[in-house]
Order: structure tokens, then C-alpha cells, then sequence
């Protein structure tokens, strides 16, 4: 059974759309049965942390024959505030469930779990609401840190911003693409626009060629009207949509004549 990895964030995990086993993830598993899927998407999860999340999974269960990522947000920061080898993620906190009754070949990240050994830094995070999850999070960090919660705050209000951002989101295309082959990837955003020729992104960014573009210009006016908040995050509906417009890329990435 071939074995297809996808790395995202909030955007291709399931939990802001209450869509368990509807997302696309989840679509792609029960429509190509004789994959098993590996959904490694983690709400507020940063680009830099891509290489990351595929090296650890595949300590586990050895390297995938394919790989699907969804870019998000340059404003964002994975800290691993752990120095031992341990998987940011212990695979046991990772499930596996059938999908629609008859397919156990989807493994998802569940986002009841909260590492303590990392946390993505988001804009989100930096405005925090004492009492709050992200508060408690922001919290954690201090401690591990030693720094306080002010200079924490000034500082990543800078770093979210920089220019270094795009340099690591470099990193990580080169990285993965070096590692697990050009062929065997498929690059998406959501809707960032890197890959649109004049924009503000085009001349720091080499997009590949593996890079297909991006949700928001493949639906288009639907882009907004199927999300669920103002982000987007989709529930089954729009993840049904997203599963459409990448099926024809899936099948060409597997050479599969399903």
C-alpha cells in the first residue's frame, strides 16, 4: 500500500469545520483505498516546521511514496523547546480511523493534543486573552524560555514580519523537494498567492514547478462563500471542493488510472 503524506495547517485539518473524515485528507483516503494516508495537518501550523513534521512521521512508519503540502501564512514560527530526540509528536497521539465504515487508511493528527515540547507561534498567539488555551501556551513558552511574556511578544511581533520568513518558506520547498523528489510532491496554498507573477512574493520565492497554485484562485468566487469564518476554514462542503480541484493532480502524482 502506497503511502501518501500531507502536511498543512488548520486549513486542511478538519477540527474549525467540525468535518471529521470529511476533509480532504479524509476524501483522499476513501477515494484512493489503496493509499494509506498520513494527515500530519496541525491547526496554527508554520511552513517551517514541513521537513519537520514528514522526518518524524516517517521515523514511524518508514518513507512515503508521495507528498502533499499545503503552504500557509508566512507570519508564523515553530519552536521545538525540547533538546532530546523525542518525535515532536509521539505517534501515539495519532489515530487511525475508517472512514466511512470501510477504509482504515487514514491517520490523522488529533488536535486534542497539545504538545508541550513545541508550540507555533501565530499572530493569534501574541494576542492572547489572559485565561485562554493560547494564554496557557504563551505561558509555557515563557517558562521553558526563561524570557518573559513582553519580550516574547516584542520580539516574534518582529520576527512574524521579517523577511527572514520568506527564506525559511525557501528552505523548506528546496528541502523537501531535494529529499523526496520533485516527481513524488505536490505543493499547493491556500490562498498566500506565492506562485502570481508581480506580486510582492515573486522575487524572494521561486515557486517549483510542482507548485499547482493556490485554493483561492481554483475556486474563485466560491473561495470565501464556502468557509465557515472569515479565514476561510472549511467544513465538508467547501473540503469537498478542494478534494475536486486536486483529485486530477492526485491521480497524475501517483500515476494511478483510478
Amino acid at each position: 500500500m502506497k503511502k501518501i503524506f500531507i502536511v498543512g495547517c488548520s486549513y486542511s485539518h478538519w477540527y474549525d469545520g467540525d468535518c471529521h473524515n470529511e476533509s480532504y485528507p479524509a476524501l483522499i483516503a476513501k477515494h484512493f483505498p489503496d493509499c494509506h494516508v498520513y494527515d500530519l495537518s496541525e491547526p496554527g501550523g508554520a511552513n517551517d516546521s514541513a521537513y519537520l513534521r514528514l522526518r518524524q512521521c516517517e521515523e514511524n512508519v518508514g518513507s512515503p511514496d508521495k507528498v502533499i503540502i499545503q503552504w500557509t501564512h508566512l507570519g508564523r514560527a515553530n519552536i521545538v523547546m525540547d533538546d532530546s530526540h523525542t518525535p515532536r509528536f509521539p505517534f501515539s497521539d495519532f489515530k487511525t480511523d475508517a472512514v466511512d465504515g470501510r477504509f482504515t487508511n487514514y491517520t490523522y493528527f488529533d488536535d486534542s493534543f497539545k504538545s508541550n515540547k513545541s508550540v507555533c507561534v501565530t499572530p493569534s498567539l501574541l494576542d492572547n486573552i489572559v485565561g485562554t488555551n493560547k494564554h496557557r501556551r504563551l505561558a509555557m513558552f515563557a517558562e521553558s524560555t526563561l524570557l518573559s511574556v513582553k519580550t516574547i511578544k516584542q520580539f516574534f511581533s518582529w520576527y512574524l514580519n521579517s523577511h527572514q520568513q520568506r527564506w525559511n518558506l525557501q528552505k523548506e520547498i528546496d528541502l523537501v523537494n531535494a529529499v523526496y523528489g520533485k516527481d513524488n510532491v505536490l505543493m499547493f496554498d491556500w490562498g498566500n498567492g506565492y506562485h502570481h507573477p508581480g506580486s510582492d512574493l515573486e522575487h524572494s520565492i521561486t515557486v517549483p514547478s510542482n507548485w499547482i497554485g493556490s485554493v483561492a484562485d481554483a475556486l474563485d468566487n466560491k473561495f470565501m462563500a464556502l468557509g465557515v469564518d472569515d479565514s476561510p476554514h472549511y467544513a465538508a462542503e467547501g473540503h469537498l471542493e478542494v478534494y475536486k480541484w486536486l483529485s486530477p493532480h492526485i491521480r497524475k502524482l501517483l500515476n494511478a488510472n483510478i
